[in-house]
């Protein structure tokens, strides 16, 4: 079995570092930081945030968002990530059960493989796949998986989307980047409260499981 694993949300907790660079870079009027989270979790971009609150000018928009780009993963920011506390432990249980792909969005590797580094956490898996910011997720995923011996898990309706996109199981985890409520909208195979209970997917064998209460 293979298990394609989102990175930012899934395994590291990013939200100080996406908070962090939000404010230093917009100084929002009317955005604080339970606020950001609360729309954040319900699916919204930046880009709406800073349109629709802010009001901010597609051009402003699309000078944030270069800058974003350019200072997001930048050695500076990394820094304010922390893996969540069950991720270690997760990953080395799922690594005596599949194959594991860190399959990520991030630009560049040389700062997945610090930060992988820095916690002991690279050993788990079989190879790091990076979109480099370009390329839909399913474009690397193996088109040959067979839809039960394969799954992704991510925090996100895109990783949910890569995964039905090339047949393949669905674990969507809440505890990430999207509430339960917005990532239930894409239909996962599982909803989960993290990855950590993924390993109980995998021995049940059950169809489904969809723990989703957030209280």
């Amino acid at each position: 079995m293979r298990i394609y694993i989102d990175l930012d949300g899934t395994i590291l907790e990013p939200r100080r570092r996406i908070w962090s660079l939000f404010f230093e870079l917009t100084h929002p009027r009317y955005i604080e930081y339970k606020y950001f989270w609360r729309l954040k979790r319900n699916g919204w971009s930046n880009e709406r945030l800073l349109r629709e609150i802010e009001q901010w000018s597609p051009e402003n928009f699309m000078n944030f968002h270069h800058e974003w780009m350019a200072r997001i993963e930048s050695t500076e920011m990394l820094a304010l990530d922390r893996p969540f506390g069950y991720a270690k432990e997760s990953l080395r249980c799922l690594s005596g059960k599949a194959e594991l792909f860190l399959l990520t969005h991030r630009q560049r590797p040389n700062g997945v493989k610090e930060q992988l580094d820095r916690w002991d956490l690279r050993q788990y898996f079989k190879e790091i796949l990076l979109t480099e910011g370009t390329k839909p997720k399913e474009s690397l995923i193996s088109r040959d998986e067979e839809p039960f011996h394969a799954l992704i898990v991510g925090d996100t309706g895109e990783d949910v989307r890569a995964g039905k996109s090339v047949n393949i199981c669905t674990v969507a985890v809440w505890r990430g980047i999207r509430s339960a409520a917005t990532l239930r909208q894409y239909n996962p195979d599982h909803l989960l409260p993290h990855i950590g209970y993924v390993k109980y997917l995998l021995d049940q064998k059950t169809p489904y499981i969809n723990i989703s209460n957030e209280g």
